[in-house]
């Protein structure tokens, strides 16, 4: 299957691709090390892509995208959030040592020590801080997976989840009313189920 996929690689690459999709190949399919002339040629011309520079032209001065999370549906922009933003970056090749990226680390980096405030309307609920610090700690964790900011945000959410799985292990006599999410269309609608 390998051979396959690295036939279909070469053949790709022979038919002259895009310049993200040549990069994607280079490093991603045919493992090219980063000291290949060819892939440091194909990295260096990523700066071509209308997809790159439509990322860097809507990239603001304190290097979001406008909403952090939300996504905002008024304002005619393509990159709709942050979150969006980092995404598109990372699948078009970008990584970590990209000005892009390296000013969108500052500015979640900044938002999670207090430096910058937080873009997106405040939700009046007791989950909405918690929530905040996860929106913000996963997409760091995208460009920077081990990035000691994120080290207290990890044990947070490793405790969470020893909470949780502890909870579902208890036996209970009474009938627990749960939500269970069902994907249909795109849409998440939930739908009330009894626990055993």
């Amino acid at each position: 299957m390998i051979d396959v996929i690295e036939k279909t690689a070469t053949t790709l690459l022979e038919q002259t691709p895009g310049i993200v999709i040549r990069y994607r190949l280079l490093r991603d399919v045919r493992r090219k090390m980063s000291n290949c002339p060819e892939l440091q040629q194909a990295k260096d011309n990523l700066k071509y892509s209308q997809c790159i520079q439509e990322l860097e032209q809507e990239q603001r001065e304190d290097g979001g995208w406008g909403a952090f999370h939300s996504r905002s549906t008024r304002m005619k922009r393509k990159i709709p959030s942050t979150e969006v933003g980092v995404e598109r970056a990372l699948s078009l090749g970008l990584d970590a040592s990209h000005p892009i990226l390296q000013k969108v680390s500052a500015y979640t980096l900044g938002i999670m020590q207090g430096d910058i405030l937080f873009p997106d309307y405040h939700e009046k609920n007791d989950r909405w801080q918690t929530g905040m610090r996860l929106f913000l700690a996963s997409t760091l964790s995208l460009i920077y997976p081990d990035h000691p900011a994120l080290k207290d945000d990890r044990e947070l959410w490793h405790e969470i989840r020893g909470r949780n799985v502890s909870y579902l292990n208890t036996p209970r006599t009474v009938p627990d009313v749960r939500f269970s999410r069902i994907r249909f269309l795109g849409c998440t609608r939930f739908r009330a189920r009894a626990a055993v």
